[in-house]
């Protein structure tokens, strides 16, 4: 009997056995010889009931009562026609006997005399196909991942006969499928994972197995899938060299599983060079699982502490458990452009020069990188030979303006705005006043127009 519990089918398979008997008043295997159960074969969903037949193809004497081994058919046989319904569970199926019996009465109230009694042997094989789907396992030493060496099983267990053969395939790449191993009650079929899944751009490995019950294949259809991540050594997602500022680099790798060991080289103003190995406490770094990009990771690397010898180009070596990747940057220091000082003729309040006295503004300013430096009044920009720019450090500037003879328009606040690009601008300020006389001053749409008289 073939039984599949998914569509609740099932085939049977009987072979007719003869058994030898004597009759007291015939010949012997009289019937044995001329009695068949038919059909040799019938399908059956389970729950559609199926009809044997007993039959008697010989001469006289010609038996005249059947009986049957199965409860089913002894409640509703029909002589020698037995209906009931296939259990492959039903331990009385495995073996179903007809008797063909002949009763010579000689009174209605005797019992029956002279039987003649042959059985038919009906034996029901119970071929069942495997009751559960193929399992999918991996042999990776309790990892969450796959690596080259490990190997994936798929195994069908059960069915009477067992399958013939285990089709196993694992894609992305596609890896050989390699013979069936046998054993008393299972087929198995592996695969070993390779460098080439390494290689592969996708992290993610499916598995897909299926198996062929030659007897009856459209019996057993059933499928398993697997899903497994192969682990990768990281991989670069970019080629330029980063920019390390006080706030640290963030960059994207592919891996997993996630990186955990970092180790740092200053390469100073080199980006090769052999460099020194530099304490890992120098930096605080750590990566994470990318949320959104798939199978990727996000490496932070913080400076603790960052004086001025060890600025320049590092080479980053990151690891997991399956390789390495090396990522260069460059570490600055950064700080917002700051005005330091902002005076007039050595004085950062209000000044009151008089009419043509010398005028020196000068504006001091820091920052990393060097801060750029401007000079303005109202919408006037200095420029030219009236202002004096000068680096004064690794990490300050300053700017001079230099009038020869103050004049009245000269008076009004002036401004100086120093940036670097980082975080916006700083400006001071300071007004200088200049001794003059107006003989007639209005204001016309905001501006302050001044007429003067200078007295010889």
């Amino acid at each position: 009997m073939h039984w599949a519990p998914d569509r609740g089918t099932s085939l049977h398979s009987m072979q007719n056995q003869q058994e030898s008997d004597r009759c007291l008043y015939g010949e012997a295997n009289l019937y044995n010889e001329h009695l068949r159960i038919s059909p040799s074969h019938f399908a059956s969903n389970g729950s559609q009931a199926v009809t044997l037949t007993c039959t008697y193809t010989g001469g006289n004497p010609r038996p005249d009562h059947y009986e049957w081994s199965i409860t089913a058919c002894r409640e509703r046989s029909s002589g020698n026609i037995c209906t009931f319904t296939p259990d492959p569970t039903a331990e009385e199926l495995k073996t179903v006997t007809c008797t063909a019996l002949r009763r010579s009465l000689r009174s209605l109230k005797t019992t029956v005399e002279n039987d003649c009694t042959f059985e038919i042997l009906c034996l029901v094989c119970l071929s069942d196909p495997p009751p559960d789907k193929p399992v999918i396992q991996s042999q990776n030493s309790g990892r969450e991942y796959l690596q080259p060496g490990d190997v994936v099983t798929c195994t069908v267990s059960g069915g009477s006969p067992p399958v013939e053969s285990v089709h196993l395939s694992c894609l992305d790449p596609s890896l050989p499928d390699q013979h069936d191993q046998r054993y008393a009650t299972a087929v198995a079929s592996s695969v070993t994972i390779t460098n080439a899944v390494q290689d592969d751009d996708d992290v993610e490995m499916t598995c897909f197995c299926n198996a062929t019950w030659s007897l009856k294949p459209q019996y057993y259809q059933l499928t398993s899938t697997a899903m497994y991540n192969v682990g990768r050594a990281p991989r670069k997602l970019f080629n330029e060299t980063l920019t390390m500022t006080g706030d640290g680099i963030v960059f994207t790798l592919q891996a997993y599983p996630v990186p955990d060991l970092f180790a740092f080289t200053h390469l100073g103003d080199s980006r090769s060079g052999p460099g020194k190995v530099m304490n890992p406490t120098l930096f605080s770094s750590k990566c994470r699982q990318n949320t959104e990009m798939e199978y990727t990771v996000s490496c932070t690397i913080v400076p603790s502490s960052l004086s001025e010898k060890h600025l320049g180009f590092y080479r980053t070596t990151v690891s997991n458990a399956q390789g390495y990747v090396d990522v260069t940057f460059q570490a600055h220091q950064e700080d917002r452009a700051v005005v330091e000082r902002l005076t007039v003729n050595g004085m950062e309040e209000t000044v009151t020069l008089n009419r043509d006295d010398q005028v020196t503004l000068a504006c001091w300013a820091s920052g990393r990188p060097v801060p750029s430096v401007s000079i303005t009044r109202g919408y006037t920009v200095f420029t030219g030979s009236d202002v004096h720019y000068d680096r004064t450090g690794s990490t300050s500037s300053q700017a001079v303006l230099t009038l020869s003879a103050a004049h009245c328009d000269d008076m009004g606040t002036y401004t100086c705005t120093v940036t670097n690009g980082i975080a916006g601008s700083d400006t001071k300020t300071i007004r200088l006043n200049t001794n003059c006389k107006c003989f007639a001053c209005h204001f016309s749409v905001g501006l302050l127009l001044c007429f003067q008289m200078v007295l010889v």
